[in-house]
C-alpha cells in the first residue's frame, strides 16, 4: 500500500514517529503533517494565506513535508500536488489525549482523516490517552496497534466512515483487552473550563482549561466507559457530507 500519515500535534511528535514506523510494515510511506500543533482545528483549512512545504528527512519515510497549514490541509496539499501516487489509504495520529465522544468533533486527527475520505480514501485515525510516560505509551502502542492495523485494513467500511482508534495511555499489561465497534458516547470526555486571567479597560481575559469526567458518569457501553476503565476502542466516525 501508499500510505499518507499525517498527525495535528505537528511534525515533531514522537507518536507520529513511531506511527511511520509501525505503518512502515504495511507498505510505502508518506507524510505530510503540520510544522507547529494544530489540535482542535477540526476540519479547518487554510484559504486566505499561502501553504508552505518543506521537505524533512524521518525515518522509515519515503518522503516527508511539514506544511505550514492545519491537519485536512497536509491532506487536501498532499493529494492534490505533494504526492507521486494517490495514497491508497491515511493514517492520522498518533493524537496525543483520546478522540472519543463528543471531542472527536473537534480533533485535526480526525479532519485529517475526514478529509480523506472527501477524497476516496479509506482513513484510520489513532489516538492514546494521557501520556505521562512516553517509554510505557511507546510499549502499549507497539504491542496492540499493529495488529490492530492488520485486522481493520482489509475490513469493509462505509465510503463515509474511518476508523477511530483509541488506546489508554498505561502500561501494556493492565490494558484490560480490547472493545470493537463501540459507539461514540453522547458526552464530552473533557470538562472544559475558562479561568479568569485578568479584567481591565473592558478587556477580560480567560484561559481554556479541561479534566477527565470521572468513569461514572460515562454513559455505559459506550467509547468513554471502555477508555477510562482500561480498554481499548475501536469504533467508527462518520461524516454526513458522504453518502454511506
Amino acid at each position: 500500500m501508499n500510505i499518507l500519515v499525517t498527525n495535528d500535534d505537528g511534525i515533531s511528535s514522537e507518536l507520529l514517529l513511531q506511527l511511520i514506523k509501525i505503518a512502515s510494515g504495511f507498505g510505502t510511506v508518506f507524510v505530510a503533517a503540520p510544522d507547529h500543533q494544530c489540535s482542535a482545528m477540526s476540519h479547518h483549512i487554510t484559504i486566505n494565506s499561502r501553504l508552505t512545504a518543506t521537505e524533512r528527512e524521518l525515518p522509515f519515510a519515503r518522503k516527508s513535508w511539514s506544511v505550514s497549514g492545519t491537519p485536512a490541509d497536509c491532506v487536501k496539499l498532499s493529494v492534490a500536488s505533494l504526492l507521486p501516487v494517490k495514497p491508497d489509504i491515511v493514517f492520522s495520529g498518533i493524537n496525543k489525549g483520546f478522540n472519543a465522544g463528543f471531542d472527536a468533533a473537534y480533533s485535526g486527527t480526525i479532519g485529517a482523516a475526514k478529509e480523506a475520505l472527501m477524497n476516496g480514501i479509506p482513513a484510520m485515525a489513532f489516538s492514546v490517552g494521557s501520556v505521562q510516560s512516553p517509554a510505557t505509551v511507546q510499549d502499549t502502542v507497539d504491542r496492540f496497534l499493529p495488529s490492530i492495523i492488520s485486522e481493520l485494513v482489509p475490513l469493509p467500511i462505509g465510503r463515509n466512515a474511518l476508523w477511530n482508534v483509541n488506546l489508554p495511555g498505561i502500561p501494556s499489561d493492565e490494558i484490560r483487552g480490547i472493545r470493537k465497534n463501540v459507539r461514540l458516547a453522547p458526552i464530552n470526555l473533557y470538562k472544559n473550563g475558562y479561568a479568569l486571567i485578568s479584567e481591565a479597560n473592558g478587556k477580560t481575559e480567560f484561559q481554556h482549561s479541561s479534566t477527565h469526567i470521572a468513569p461514572e458518569e460515562a454513559p455505559d457501553d459506550t467509547d468513554v466507559y471502555y477508555l477510562l476503565r482500561g480498554w481499548i476502542t475501536i469504533g467508527q466516525v462518520t461524516t454526513d457530507v458522504l453518502d454511506p
